[in-house]
């Protein structure tokens, strides 16, 4: 019954959306024309790679200006079926490991990125592949080349023994520690290190990887999220949506490799709220105490909303001092940072002592909730 089994892949009769206005071609890899020579991607070492785009005719579109998308793999492998339902073994090759995924801008038609090949490669030598795909806003083109080889090892030498830096948020990275979320909040991962972050998925516990509550037998591998920073291969970052139905206090670690095979781990705690009603959490004032202007912030459960803020300072008489007003789209879940200069409404410097401060916001849907603290100015 096997036989009759069958893949639905797409419409045959639909036209793949393919780019045909020209092509994202490679110019030279560490300075040495390809025309010329093929330089090798060693592990370890440094690599960059340059290259031009150019129109349906061959000539260089030196009117480009926007960016540019570059994968970079490892050799292809062949990979064999089992054959479990009887017939003959297949064998097909699979495209390899993800060496470097970055954006790069292109300026007058020309592109140049660099970044560090990881450890965990395939040290035999053979050929990868760069995939390219360059926009504009008006145009879109891709591109490939075929002739880079990867394999070996660089006799380059690191002092490199730190793990990478990571900085974890909630949808934005106003989010601060503890702070209340939905059920379904996107992990915002932000990743630096000197000698790049590894995402090859190559190396046996080595993969970008993230779990809730310390369960790491359900953690999740975010190597293909990862992302490096436009023009910068120090540095990058990842999304991933959640999800857990479970109200409460809740901790997201994540663990990645710089491609030394350093890791470092780090721990964000939240608050799942269900009930649905709006609400403020978490106030900070910051710096507090302070000798001159503080800036205001707080938690919310309302991420991609509309909003007018409040921000209301009061003498411990209960005298208003000062009033502050700021509509937002709030993209997280926290409310956008909200200066205050330490001066009353008429412009006179407050005197020292102990303030009160009440955040009011309001959505478009007219759901209200405030919370207060205080500050003290020295």
């Amino acid at each position: 019954m096997n036989k009759r089994n069958f893949l639905l892949l797409g419409d045959p009769a639909l036209r793949l959306a393919w780019p045909l206005q020209g092509k994202v071609a490679t110019d030279s890899i560490n300075g040495i024309s390809v025309e010329a020579a093929v330089d090798t991607l060693r592990a370890m070492s440094v690599v960059t790679i340059s290259g031009h785009l150019e129109d349906s005719d061959g000539e260089m579109m030196t009117g480009f200006n926007g960016t540019v998308e570059a994968s970079v793999y490892d050799k292809a492998t062949n990979v064999t079926t089992l054959a479990h339902d009887g017939g003959t073994p297949m064998t097909y090759p699979v495209t390899g490991s993800m060496i470097f995924r970055g954006t790069t801008p292109a300026v007058d038609g020309r592109f140049s990125f660099s970044f560090i090949v990881p450890l965990d490669i395939n040290y035999s030598y053979g050929f990868g592949k760069i995939s390219y795909y360059a926009k504009n806003g008006t145009l879109d083109l891709n591109g490939s080349y075929r002739d880079i080889i990867v394999g070996g090892f660089s006799e380059i030498n690191s002092d490199d023994t730190e793990g990478p830096a990571i900085r974890l948020f909630m949808n934005d990275t106003l989010f601060r520690e503890g702070g209340v979320t939905d059920t379904s909040p996107t992990l915002l991962a932000l990743l630096s290190d000197e000698s790049g972050i590894n995402a090859t998925g190559t190396g046996i516990g080595h993969d970008i990887i993230a779990w809730l509550d310390d369960d790491m037998s359900r953690a999740v591998v975010l190597n293909e999220f990862y992302t490096s920073d436009l023009g910068v291969h120090t540095s990058g970052s990842l999304s991933y949506s959640l999800f857990t139905e479970v109200r409460g206090k809740h901790t997201i670690s994540l663990r990645a490799w710089d491609n030394l095979n350093n890791p470092s781990v780090a721990t964000l705690g939240f608050t799942v709220v269900t009930d649905g009603t709006f609400r403020l959490t978490n106030l900070l004032a910051w710096p507090n105490p302070t000798d001159a202007g503080t800036t205001f912030t707080a938690g919310h459960n309302r991420p991609d909303t509309e909003m007018d803020i409040t921000i209301a300072i009061f003498s411990t008489g209960g005298n208003l001092v000062r009033v502050i007003r700021k509509h937002s789209v709030s993209t997280g879940y926290s409310l956008p940072e909200i200066e205050w200069d330490g001066c009353d409404g008429n412009g006179g410097r407050v005197a020292r002592g102990i303030y009160l401060w009440r955040a009011e916001a309001v959505t478009g849907e007219g759901e209200r909730s405030m919370a207060s603290g205080r500050i003290i100015i020295l």
